[in-house]
Order: structure tokens, then sequence, then C-alpha cells
């Protein structure tokens, strides 16, 4: 399983993170940080047109003064549940609980720039977005876990499809818009989380938005993509982390988070919203730090990974099917795809192209070319490649056999190693490389399967794959037949 992007994956929306401090020559829990804001003065009063003239005539919005103290008494507030587009003049006093990068768009109508912040109070939370000249305005002056007045913002109507906050309305900066620092902020709730525990990512639902606590133990090199989408380069960097319930997952940042990230020495961090967050120093996180300075820096851990995250493997009997009931109930034969859950023992698996030489960006097929090797999507050549596993197999449940075909991620669960281990074991002792294969016959599994229809060729055909394997637990199994029995007394 990935924590990032689509269909396996959630995406960390990019921040920039900072080097950990350790006061007291202890380690100190780490929290990924936006970049400070810039230093601005007292300038927000009642010459406020005078000075927004003077410094838009100029320099434009980039040299903006707000301030991060509050004159005079606080003004009147109204909570976030009460804003909606019929209020013409509103202040709001809420936190910063979410900033994403300074993102770039285009369209029809042309290109363009934007960002997104969250706020929260007591009753609730909203989003805003700033586009272009007001990214040079507003951006760096907010902070995740500062308070601040903010009024004369857009009110709109918010759009589900790209708005995951739980408000049917959503803000948008102009530029006349105001933004003050508050430094009385003990009626504003702090940033609250609700982590899931790694070993609890399995019983997930796919794109679910959730937080975790973790330590990253590994830091993957920095890598680039093409995107099928828009044909654009994306760069990506990979980590691997962990947490107290013994499992690792790898988790994937994208743009300048992953260029920017620069964390050593296994810090602890929280990842919310599945976006890179700040936190306090919680119980927690120094509990987390505690444990693995004790105990997990040393420990083995329990891996899965994308495929595995389309809910929990064990979680819904109702999908549990037999072979003879996929092929009786049509599976796969729909527009969309199905998913199943089938018990099944591996009577064989075939040998013949088990893996292929992969591109270490990208994962597409390589091919070597004199010395190296070159990947035609990327552009690139490369000393070696990553090989990853392809292969099919054979399964076989008391009411008939079936073929599944299994990526590298069930590979690995599978055979117990990567791709490239099979590899040199088959290049220098191909009788291991034959008893390894051996030993995998005969042993059952539960995979999470998809079928769905292709056409190849002009030839339309089920493609059964497994997007997760674990092995069965008889005793759970009982149960699940003990109770299907009992149904019928």
């Amino acid at each position: 399983m990935t924590i990032t992007g689509k269909t396996n994956e959630r995406i960390i929306s990019n921040q920039s993170v900072s080097t950990p401090i350790i006061p007291n020559e202890e380690k100190k829990p780490v929290v990924a940080e936006v970049p400070p804001p810039r230093n601005f003065n007292n300038s927000v009063s009642d010459s406020f047109n005078k000075d927004f003239n003077q410094v838009s005539n100029q320099s434009g919005f980039n040299n903006m003064k707000i301030s991060k103290s509050n004159p005079g008494s606080a003004p009147n507030t109204l909570p976030i549940a009460s804003i909606n587009p019929y209020q013409n003049r509103w202040t709001i006093k809420a936190r910063v609980s979410g900033k994403s990068d300074i993102k770039t768009w285009s369209n029809q109508k042309g290109t363009g720039r934007l960002f997104n912040v969250t706020f929260m109070d007591s009753s609730g939370e909203i989003r805003a977005t700033g586009f272009n000249d007001q990214i040079d305005q507003f951006y760096s002056m907010l902070e995740i876990g500062k308070v601040y007045y903010l009024s004369s913002l857009r009110v709109n109507m918010a759009n589900p499809k790209f708005n995951q906050v739980k408000n049917e309305y959503e803000l948008v900066f102009e530029s006349f818009s105001e933004l003050t620092l508050c430094n009385e902020s003990v009626d504003i709730p702090e940033i609250k989380y609700n982590f899931t525990k790694l070993s609890k990512l399995m019983e997930i639902e796919k794109d679910s938005v959730i937080d975790v606590l973790v330590v990253v133990s590994h830091v993957g090199e920095l890598s680039e993509i093409r995107s099928k989408a828009t044909n654009k380069t994306l760069t990506k960097r990979e980590l691997t982390v962990v947490d107290d319930s013994m499992y690792s997952v790898r988790l994937t940042l994208w743009g300048s988070q992953a260029e920017n990230y620069g964390l050593n020495d296994n810090p602890v961090i929280a990842f919310t919203n599945v976006r890179v967050g700040d936190f306090a120093d919680t119980p927690e996180a120094y509990r987390l730090r505690s444990w693995h300075d004790r105990e997990g820096s040393s420990a083995t851990y329990k891996n899965f990974d994308s495929g595995s995250s389309f809910g929990n493997i064990n979680s819904s009997p109702d999908q549990i099917k037999t072979v003879s009931q996929i092929r009786d109930e049509g599976l796969g034969l729909g527009e969309k795809p199905d998913y199943y859950i089938l018990d099944a023992t591996i009577v064989y698996i075939r040998q013949e192209n088990l893996y292929y030489p992969a591109c270490p960006q990208c994962n597409k097929k390589i091919f070597l070319e004199g010395d190296e090797w070159r990947c035609e999507n990327c552009q690139k050549s490369y000393p070696k490649p990553d090989y990853r596993y392809i292969f099919s197999i054979n399964v076989c449940d008391h009411t008939g056999n079936a073929w599944l075909q299994c990526f590298n991620e069930s590979g690995i669960e599978m055979l117990g190693m990567k791709a490239d281990d099979m590899v040199s074991i088959y290049d220098n002792d191909r009788e291991e490389f034959d008893k390894i294969l051996s030993k995998v016959n005969f042993s059952k599994f539960r995979f999470r399967c998809r079928a769905k229809n292709e056409v190849y060729n002009d030839v339309s055909r089920i493609n059964n794959s497994v997007q997760a394997l674990i092995p069965v637990d008889y005793v759970a199994e009982s149960n699940r037949i003990f109770d299907i029995i009992s149904q019928y007394q």
C-alpha cells in the first residue's frame, strides 16, 4: 500500500519541511512546517486605503503590509458556520489548519496560479482560495497553526469535486480582502488529529482521508515521472514510514514537497488530511519518538504496498466468492471493474517472463542499448534496471480453477523477496530459484482481486488481477463458516 496519488494512493499536498530542532539534547518530535512568514509592519488601520493605493502604485501587492498585532479593540466576529453569500460585511476569527503549495492551472481561458488554505474555529471549517496577484498578497502571510482575523472575501458555493472541506461554501481572496494576525487565540480550538495506526490501513476504504503519526525510516531519491493526463514531468520522492503497530508503508511526496524534503535522523511527522501538516508538541508524538529510539529502530515490520488499500481484505464476507461464482455471476463483464475476495490454493506459477526490466522512475519496460538501459518514456538511460514482477498463477478451490495476474507488490508478498533478488538467484543458482517457486505451490491465500473486461488484439477477455493477498486465517475462516451454517438451523 502507498499513501499518495490516485487509484491506490493518497495525495500528500506540498509544503516545505523544516530542519528539526532538538532542545536539551533530546530528540524532539519533528513537525512539517510551512516557510516562515515575511516581516510585516503594523499598518492595517483606518489609513488602509491610502497605504493600499501607495503600495499598488509602487510595486504591486508583493510588498503589501499586514499587521501582526491587533491595535485597539478586537472586531466583532461571526462563526465560520454562519458565513453565507448573502452577507456583505463580516469578519471571522479562525486558525489556519492547512495550506497548499502554489499550483499552476491551465484551460481554454488561459493559465494562472492558485493556492488553498483551510480555516477552522469552534463551529467548523472553510477553505479559501487565492489566485494570481492574491498569491503575492497573502500567501506568505499565512502560517499553519496561527489565528487570523479575515474579512471581505468572496463567498462561493463549494465544489465537492475539488473541495473536501466539510462546508457548503468556500472563500476567495480579493485584492481588497483584509487579513490580520490575532494574538488572542484562546477561544479558537487547536488543530485536532485523529491518528490512524498503519496496521489499520487495510480497514480503510480507498480514497479516504486520514491522519497518521509516523517515523520516517527511509528516504528515497528524488525522481521524475511523466503524467499520462497532462504529459508534464512530475517530481516525486518515496518515503518508508513506520509506527508502533509494527507496520511500514510507502508514502510518496510530490512536487516541491519532494524537492525540499531534507529531514534526517528518523523524524516523527504527522501527515494529516492526506497532506503534510504541522502538529504541536503532542504527547503522542513524544511517545512515538521514545518508542522508536528505544526499540522501533531495530524492529522488523510487516509491509503492504499498493493494492492493499481496497478496504479490509477480511472485513467483507459478502465479497468472498468461489471460482464458480466468479464465472456464474459474470464478474468483470460490466462497464466498471468488479472487486471480490477469493480463498484459493496456488497450484502453478508461470515462470516465463516472471519479471521485466523496469525504469527506476516510471516503472515502464526499458531496453538494453549498448552498455546502458534506455527508457523511451522518460527519454533517459540508466546503468541498470529495477526489475519488477508480472506473472500469472493458476489457483483452485473446491469449485474449479482460475488464472490470476500478479504484479510487483503481490509478487513480493508471495515470494518473500524483490524481483532484483530473484534475478540474481536465477543467474547464480537455478536450483535455488526453482526451489523458491516450488515452495509457494500449494500455499493457500486470501486474494483481493479485480475483474475487468479487456480487449487485446480485438479479442475480449476477463482479466482477473490480484490487488492484495494475505495467508488464510483458518480460525477466522472457521468462525465465518460456522456463522453461515448457523443461519440454516
